[in-house]
């Protein structure tokens, strides 16, 4: 029986290749799309999944709202950790704390490791709470003795090649060529993605003078909770300690704090409250799950098309079929099957265009989502993967076929399976669907574009141009002997050919910053006080960049702070009638700082676009200054390169010891819009397969109804219509669909991409061009696919299609 089936299906498979091909290429590009997303959605709920106490641990974070804004930090006060642990409600308690390390060497300065990351300084109790399996050490005293340190086993394969994870233990390590540790245990990798993101374990020191009023976010606290323990009473316990040792502070400075837990599964996806681990939104995430979703619609909805489509050619084998008693349920059943078999062929060939994605497009999706890959879970999904598009694709058609009557069929009436005009209304309703899709798709993309080169080329208020960065090592700026040396340094680059300006101070542009509250009385008003950024500079960084002055003047030449310059939006936050108002007034801050303002500048972009600019202030920091910001003196990529040798040259002179590393502005203007140039390299990707799936089908309609109307196309060419004229004919049927499906696509992809454009305080507007430029891509995709086969079928020789009449 079987076998019978599988020869029969593949025979009609042959026969009709052309239709098989376009039907298996369409659903492999629509299963592609959401194997992938599975892998994606998999990978991102799947962070911390593997600890069996994932809903019990929580991270203790804060929450701040201060002038009618919210901000989130991972971090909590240092005092947090002795109140957690006297909480009722809590088990355990352990603190967690970053650090970037500069430098590592081993053993007898054999290798030199620079900028290490994800080193981590906690206690013993971390290893109860994460699953560790230990390869070499004692959980439980591998972190009892400052000089301790704990590796993963990627980290000491790293540092130890071909070294066994035994023979490690004892092994010595140095950070930042002064800090010398003793490997006391290896711990194998987790095998789950995790928010757990620390290779190198070092021991926490006790804190000397607990602070309840600084926050940091590479300072954390995770608590165990007690089995069965209320979450939020254990949160309104620590709130409460928290707001009676701070409260002073939050009246005088009128702003309000609170500590948020979070539970393992929710930290990876609360973005606001980020730190020093990934984290995912999970809008985005649904956003992705529903393009997968819609493209294997697509990939349906063409199999259904051109599985009707061909219904009439099967009329004969469909009557015979019942007239010797052939079943509903058993014509069904053939045809589900024939669907389940195009289905498979389309999983072997998505097989590989989902392999092909990881290797073309892997920039597009986390760099380690491969190495969490479950067969298992992905081969269960796949089956049933297999059985909704066998039933997605296959029911209707099959429907169709059950309905049959034998002896209309037989009579040569193939065209009546269905009420008048039902299947046809549905094939171009499905059409009209399939293209509204594919538009709001191209809409999508355009606009997505539009904002990502607008956030990328933009004015930024000041000149990037030819602006490179070089930091000083922090480690060595901490020596005595190295304290003036970047000041020195600062001047020999000065003088070097080829470079105009040179600066120390925070780059314009950047993502870490500092702030703090400020206070003004200005003359006949009320006391205002509010939060303002504050950014170091050396008194040639403005002038470097070319801020507009529009009062006043820059900073003048000093050691420590004593006058400030303040931006555009901070002269109307604390209430200055206007910028020459501004200047002689004094700021203040709770630390007993008070210093004029001497000039303001026009407001500039120091963030992404997406926020909008705050109240800034700059002030000369002597001790503060740690980036080099050179200008070269041509704007010609070819004439940089002999500058930033000269550059080396002289970084070796004064750090023998550090590598040389430098990045252009445009460098960090790209990293800070990483997550839009991946969105929009995914919906650039999803417009595409969108229009190809559409166009396989519209490609098969077409030649599937040249076909059909062969004889009438040679009648029509016999009575005198030109090529043009049928061929006009042929595609004027399909741009009419094309036409409708843009015209109500149109205004939802209006309200989705304004929607979107929110995200964004500022952005590109969105006009009704764009519409049109999207509708016109649409038509002029579909005039292409159609017109091949109705060009083709306008060309034949009306002879050979009436010689049978």
């Amino acid at each position: 029986m079987l076998q019978n089936f599988l020869r029969l299906s593949m025979r009609h498979l042959w026969r009709n290749r052309l239709f098989t091909l376009l039907n298996v290429t369409g659903l492999a590009i629509g299963i592609s799309a959401s194997w992938i997303m599975y892998q994606y959605a998999a990978y991102e709920y799947g962070f911390d999944a593997g600890n069996p106490l994932c809903d019990r641990i929580h991270r203790v974070a804060t929450s701040y709202e201060m002038d009618g804004q919210e901000f989130g930090n991972s971090g909590a006060p240092t005092a947090m950790l002795q109140t957690a642990q006297t909480v009722s409600g809590v088990e355990m308690a352990v603190p967690v704390s970053d650090q970037f390390v500069f430098t590592v060497r081993t053993g007898n300065n054999d290798q030199k490791f620079e900028k290490v990351d994800k080193v981590v300084h906690t206690t013993n109790d971390y290893f109860k709470l994460f699953p560790y399996r230990w390869l070499a050490g004692e959980p439980t005293s591998a972190l009892s003795n400052p000089g301790q340190i704990v590796l993963t086993q990627s980290r000491a394969e790293r540092y130890f090649p071909g070294v066994k994870m035994a023979d490690v233990m004892g092994r010595r390590l140095i950070h930042n060529d002064t800090a010398e540790l003793v490997v006391s245990g290896v711990v194998a990798d987790l095998d789950f993605p995790s928010s757990m993101v620390g290779k190198e374990f070092l021991v926490k020191k006790p804190i000397l003078k607990p602070d309840w009023t600084g926050v940091n976010s590479g300072n954390q606290f995770y608590i165990l909770l007690a089995e069965g323990a209320d979450r939020e009473a254990v949160a309104a316990q620590i709130n409460r300690v928290s707001y009676d040792n701070i409260k002073e502070d939050l009246e005088k400075m009128k702003y309000s704090r609170t500590h948020v837990l979070h539970s393992l599964r929710e930290m990876h996806f609360e973005p606001k409250f980020t730190g020093h681990f990934p984290t995912t939104n999970k809008k985005v995430l649904y956003v992705l799950m529903g393009i997968a979703g819609f493209l294997l619609l697509l990939a349906c909805i063409n199999y259904v098309n051109l599985a009707t489509a061909q219904i009439p050619q099967r009329a004969r084998e469909i009557g015979i079929r019942k007239t010797l008693g052939s079943s509903r349920k058993t014509l069904l059943t053939q045809f589900l099957g024939e669907t389940a078999l195009v289905t498979i062929l389309a999983v072997a060939l998505s097989a590989g265009l989902t392999s092909l994605f990881f290797k073309q497009y892997g920039n597009l999706v986390p760099e380690d989502i491969l190495a969490y890959v479950h067969w298992q879970p992905t081969a269960v999904f796949l089956v049933v993967l297999v059985a909704v598009v066998t039933l997605l694709a296959g029911s209707y058609p099959g429907w169709l076929i059950t309905r049959a009557e034998p002896v209309r069929i037989l009579r040569g009436q193939a065209d009546t399976l269905t009420p008048r005009g039902g299947r046809v209304n549905l094939r171009k309703g499905l059409i009209v669907f399939q293209f509204a899709i594919a538009q709001v798709f191209i809409v999508g993309a355009i606009i997505v574009w539009q904002q990502l080169h607008f956030m990328l080329n933009n004015d930024l208020g000041f000149r990037r141009d030819a602006v490179v960065f070089v930091e000083v090592p922090w480690v060595l700026k901490e020596k005595p002997e190295y304290a003036d040396k970047h000041f020195v340094l600062l001047e020999n680059i000065k003088k070097l050919p080829g470079v105009q300006q040179a600066a120390l101070g925070d780059p314009l542009l950047y993502l870490s910053y500092m702030a703090n509250t400020f206070y003004s009385n200005p003359e006949g008003k009320e006391k205002v006080q509010h939060n303002m950024l504050i950014k170091y500079t050396d008194e040639e960084l403005l002038p470097l960049y070319e801020v507009p002055l529009l009062a006043g003047r820059y900073l003048e030449p000093g050691d420590t702070a004593k006058e400030y310059v303040v931006n555009e939006t901070a002269v109307k936050t604390f209430g200055f009638a206007n910028p020459q108002s501004a200047l002689g007034q004094i700021l203040s801050t709770e630390d007993g700082g008070a210093f004029p303002i001497v000039g303001v500048v026009a407001d500039f972009h120091m963030a992404s676009f997406s926020e909008k600019i705050e109240p800034l202030a700059l002030v000369n920091g002597r001790d503060q200054l740690s980036t080099l910001n050179i200008k070269m003196a041509s704007s010609l990529p070819a004439d940089w390169q002999p500058v930033l040798e000269g550059l080396e040259k002289l970084w070796r002179q004064f750090y023998p010891s550090e590598t040389f590393k430098y990045t252009f502005f445009d460098e960090t203007l790209e990293t800070i819009y990483e997550d839009e140039k991946r969105m929009a390299g995914i919906v650039n990707l999803a417009t595409g397969v969108a229009l190809l799936i559409s166009c396989l089908g519209l490609f098969g309609l077409a030649m599937f109804m040249a076909h059909r109307r062969t004889k009438e196309i040679g009648v029509r060419k016999v009575l005198g219509a030109g090529v043009f004229q049928v061929a006009l004919m042929l595609v004027r049927d399909f741009l009419i669909l094309v036409g409708i499906a843009i015209a109500l696509a149109s205004p939802l992809a209006y309200i989705l991409m304004q929607k979107w454009l929110t995200n964004y305080a500022y952005h590109v507007p969105l006009n009704v061009w764009v519409l049109v430029g999207a509708g016109a891509v649409a038509v002029v995709t579909a005039t292409l696919t159609v017109g091949f086969q109705s060009l083709r079928a306008a060309l034949a020789n009306p002879v050979q299609s009436l010689r049978s009449e």
